[in-house]
């Protein structure tokens, strides 16, 4: 089911079963009534809550792996950074890669941060699109990720890549 199709059901029963069967003002809870047409933006505000939270990820995360001075990452930063955005399973999942596989490449410049896209996967809910396309000598190159991103009790987190 859609999310806001989920919400607008989930508001709707709230609606319902707060209703006292008493007149009295002490006992009635306000409903609250979503318009249908505000279902969407309300989808596309946690989208973009989701896309905001995958942004500061690669920010952190390609800041410290692609140090501008060249000089080598501090592991434990990264390490650090991957445990606050995604789930420990994950971070098992990935280690011992060859590649970095959050960024599906060996190399990457500190300034493709700058033309990242990032854009939910319309085949798939929760899956965002990561990518970027840049000019390699004389050949165009795209590094293209996907990431999960499932809510949790005060923020989100990202549970799998591909």
């Amino acid at each position: 089911m859609k999310p806001f199709a989920s919400v607008f059901l989930l508001l709707l029963c709230l609606g319902i079963s707060c209703k006292s069967p008493h007149n009295d003002n002490e006992n009635t809870v306000p409903v609250v009534v979503v318009e249908e047409d505000t279902l969407p933006a309300m989808h596309a505000m946690v989208t973009d809550e989701k896309a905001d939270f995958i942004k500061s990820f690669y920010n952190e995360y390609v800041r410290e792996t692609c140090r501008e001075d060249g000089s080598r990452p501090d592991m434990k930063k990264v390490v650090r950074i991957v445990e606050k955005y995604c789930s420990k399973d994950l971070l098992i999942k990935t280690l011992g890669a060859d590649y970095d596989v959050f960024l599906n490449t060996q190399d990457f410049d500190a300034s493709w941060l700058d033309i990242l896209e990032i854009k939910a996967d319309p085949t798939e809910e929760s899956w965002y699109m990561v990518s970027c396309s840049y000019d390699d000598s004389d050949k165009k190159k795209h590094i293209e990720t996907r990431v999960k991103v499932v809510p949790t009790d005060h923020s989100y987190r990202i549970v799998d890549i591909r």
